[in-house]
């Protein structure tokens, strides 16, 4: 994200070749980037603002497998895993359920 009042389309596109090559190279892949997005602000207006990301490089969505299901993550999306307590109880849950 970057505000960008001071900078010409030019300087923009420069920015985004630069993160691309700078996640690109050993020091991304060795962080585990596998995708990258850019967003830009402008001065802030009254009402909702709704400011899509632009998709750079990589993947456009992560996967993540969670009990059996898996699910699409996008760059807009909050996503947090079940926390080992929360795994152990839907465990628990499962075990002692009645069967039907």
């Amino acid at each position: 994200m970057i505000h960008p009042q001071d900078f010409s389309e030019e300087d923009i596109g420069d920015l985004k070749q630069d993160i691309i090559d700078d996640f690109k190279d050993e020091v991304g892949t060795s962080a585990g980037v596998t995708s990258i997005f850019f967003q830009a602000f402008g001065q802030k207006e009254p009402g909702p603002e709704d400011i899509e990301f632009e998709h750079l490089w990589g993947e456009e969505y992560i996967t993540e497998t969670v009990l059996g299901k898996t699910f699409r993550i996008s760059c807009e999306s909050f996503f947090q895993e079940c926390t080992r307590r929360d795994q152990l109880s839907s465990r628990r849950r499962r075990i002692t359920a009645p069967s039907m």
